[in-house]
């Protein structure tokens, strides 16, 4: 949106963050992408998205525990589509923690935006993401690795960002549809 610096100042949220998608349900997926962030050895924010009223508690906890301080945790909920493309308009980088086979439509949104993903290594996002994303096997250390490798330099967040918004450009819903098409005419 036009306005996107204004929603994100009315939201809270600091310049520069790295952000994740997620409630207290899918806690092994966000303490990995938590973890990750705390072992890239940035002092990066992290913004979680998606995050059912009154979570903020039990997010905080388990971003404490795996390793990352809760000054740089900021949980926001559902948010509608002109203030979520003006968070992810600002994230230095979107980790996608979770290896689950359920589609990921915030990394879609990612793609679309052309933020830099890191995602965990599954089947469902090599299909989506192709050469868009960074890979790494869904542990804590790897997904750190691959992350602090992304932020290591301008050029590199700039190339994947280029990369992934390449990837964004070329996914269509009518291209999907007419490679499942395709298979099903093909069996």
């Amino acid at each position: 949106p036009s306005d996107e610096v204004g929603r994100r100042r009315d939201l809270g949220l600091p310049e520069g963050y790295v952000l994740m998608s997620g409630s207290a349900a899918a806690s092994a997926r966000l303490r990995s992408g938590f973890e990750a962030v705390a072992r890239s050895g940035r002092d990066t924010a992290v913004v979680v998205i998606d995050a059912p009223e009154g979570e903020e508690p039990t997010l905080a906890e388990l971003a404490s525990a795996a390793g990352l301080p809760e000054r740089r945790l900021h949980v926001r909920g559902r948010l509608g589509v002109p203030d979520r493309a003006a968070v992810l308009a600002a994230a230095v980088a979107f980790v996608a923690p979770s290896d689950a086979s359920s589609f990921p439509w915030r990394t879609l949104d990612a793609l679309r935006l052309g933020v830099p993903i890191v995602a965990a290594e599954s089947p469902t996002h090599r299909e989506l993401l192709l050469d868009g994303a960074t890979y790494a096997p869904g542990d804590g250390d790897s997904l750190g690795a691959e992350l602090a490798a992304t932020l290591t330099s301008t050029a590199t967040v700039e190339r994947l960002a280029v990369l992934a918004a390449d990837r964004g450009r070329a996914f269509t819903w009518m291209g999907a549809a007419e490679r499942v098409w395709g298979l099903h005419a093909d069996l």
